[in-house]
């Protein structure tokens, strides 16, 4: 044995050009048979070390396993745990990806603490062309409900595509599965109404809105919170049960077709005064300025209002006394625009000392350049303002600057981009320079940290840069240094320059801001197959 681990006698002839003789060659040959040999026991040995140490390994990992802190935990520990990980921002869905299925998936112990959490189960959302495909999703549904007990909760029910709800050809076959199928699915989401909390019903036909209004049992008053609809007039008609909710806070309706709204809003069996929350938005005719403020006369306790005007609004006057919304943070007039004279009149009329986001598109001010300055009253009575758009159309040069010192608490700022032209023939609106030019001087809207420009004609480099340089500030900056800026080019203007370069953009993202440059010309995200379609994009 020493001899074999002894030095070689051929060891200054190795990595050489030496050629061995004959003799010299049997004598390696030989050693090599040897070392070999003790190789092999040495390997042998090695594996034998490595089967004691992985079965020692795994005594360890087992008995670190057994007194793990998790195993350990109590089983309503756990449960809220499980609770955590649903959506926050909207309802679960019937899928193994996700909260609650996924636990269900880990380990038998998971899946049974799982199926004994009743509020693991109390949000869920119901793609009706998704679970009407399969059996087996119909029943999921059913239990899916029951294992949430007596819990209130929460339903967003989607049926996107209209055609395959009553218009699609089938077999008369198919067509006896299918309506089988919906009258059983009705019967499993109208078993819990009285548990409603919160339902959504997005794009429902008359005909299904009739099914969930016959197939209804309930003895007792609904303990719906949230009511959300979105579809045609006929439809909403049918579920007026819901109207009737005592403790109902939250409505959005988002109506389609050219009905009427103004008289059948107004006639809504609702206890407006518990309202908080109030959505009514339309893509044919909005509602007149003094529907708005008959409806803010109802709702002293608003929080948020987001409401479609009607476009073609005239000169109004409001004969009713000042109201005073003492609660209201946001309020939103949605998509169409009015005259800056009308929104002028309109917050005119109003107190709104809590608010915090205002949101309302104007035309140009086409009687006259006192009538520009319809921000600015906002600006004083609501002082803790945060967030607001400006349409520079709405706007002279005079009435930007002095929006912009009356929002001293703004932290994001909406500019509405357009091309300078005279509306008066001697006043012109203020440029998207003009605007930067203003921002540059920190002393303005010293709390901004969000800016995006919309409907971007044009931006100038140099503009932008000294605006950013500005902006960013250090930490002995008495100003909130900017922290997101975006930009939404016209569809055909994008800038034939580079505004910022890539090495720019990095530069400014280590320096914490984000930075969104696109043009208008994007449709958004397909709807996705599965149980997904009608729900928002996470915030992820």
């Amino acid at each position: 044995m020493a001899r074999m681990f002894s030095e070689s006698q051929f060891s200054d002839r190795l990595n050489t050009n030496y050629v061995p003789s004959d003799g010299e060659i049997g004598h390696i040959r030989m050693d090599l048979v040897l070392r070999s040999e003790e190789l092999a026991r040495i390997d042998a040995h090695i594996c034998e070390l490595s089967a004691q140490r992985d079965k020692i390994q795994a005594y360890i990992h087992a008995h670190k396993a057994l007194i793990s802190l998790p195993r350990r935990l109590p089983q309503d520990i756990v449960g809220e745990i499980f609770v955590a990980c649903l959506p926050m921002s909207r309802n679960a869905v019937m899928s193994a990806q996700e909260a609650p299925l996924l636990l269900c998936r880990i380990c038998s112990a998971w899946r049974t603490i799982a199926l004994s959490t009743p509020r693991l189960w109390t949000s869920l959302h119901v793609p009706f062309g998704f679970v009407l495909a399969k059996e087996s999703r119909m029943l999921a549904v059913a239990q899916w409900l029951q294992r949430s007990a007596a819990c209130l909760i929460s339903l967003s029910i989607s049926h996107v595509n209209q055609r395959s709800w009553e218009d699609q050809e089938e077999e008369p076959e198919m067509k006896d599965v299918q309506s089988a199928r919906r009258e059983s699915l009705l019967k499993s989401l109208t078993a819990s109404m009285a548990r409603w909390r919160d339902v959504d019903f997005q794009n429902i036909s008359f005909k299904m809105a009739y099914e969930l209004q016959i197939a209804k049992v309930i003895d007792r008053p609904l303990s719906l919170e949230s009511f959300k609809f979105s579809g045609r007039l006929s439809a909403l008609n049918l579920l007026d049960l819901c109207f009737a909710a005592p403790n109902l806070h939250t409505v959005a309706l988002r109506l389609k077709g050219t009905d009427p709204l103004d008289e059948f809003v107004l006639s809504m069996p609702l206890s407006w005064n518990r309202l908080e929350n109030l959505v009514l938005d339309s893509n044919g005719s909005g509602f007149s300025l003094l529907t708005v403020i008959s409806l803010l006369g109802r709702c002293t306790q608003l929080v948020s209002l987001y409401i479609t005007p009607e476009s073609n609004d005239a000169e109004i006057d409001f004969v009713s006394a000042p109201l005073s919304l003492p609660f209201l943070q946001s309020f939103t007039l949605s998509r169409r625009f009015l005259t800056s004279c009308s929104l002028g009149r309109l917050l005119g009329h109003m107190s709104m000392p809590q608010l915090r986001h205002f949101h309302a598109g104007a035309t140009t001010c086409e009687h006259g350049a006192q009538h520009s300055f319809f921000l600015v009253r906002l600006g004083k009575t609501s002082p803790l303002m945060e967030e607001t758009t400006i349409y520079l159309l709405s706007l002279t040069t005079q009435s930007l600057l002095d929006t912009l010192r009356s929002f001293p608490s703004l932290i994001k700022l909406v500019a509405v981009d357009t091309d300078v032209w005279g509306w008066d023939g001697t006043v012109l609106t203020p440029s998207l320079a003009h605007l930067f030019s203003l921002l540059t001087d920190t002393n303005m809207c010293p709390m901004l940290q969000e800016l995006g420009v919309r409907n971007c004609a044009r931006v100038e480099k140099a503009m932008l840069h000294a605006f950013m340089q500005a902006r960013i500030g250090t930490t002995e900056s008495a100003h909130r240094p900017l922290r997101r800026l975006e930009i939404t080019f016209q569809e055909s203007c994008t800038p034939d320059v580079e505004l910022l370069s890539a090495a720019e953009i990095q530069s400014y993202l280590s320096q914490g801001v984000e930075i969104s440059i696109f043009d208008d010309n994007w449709d958004g995200p397909l709807v996705s197959p599965g149980p997904w379609p009608g729900l928002p994009p996470d915030d992820s």
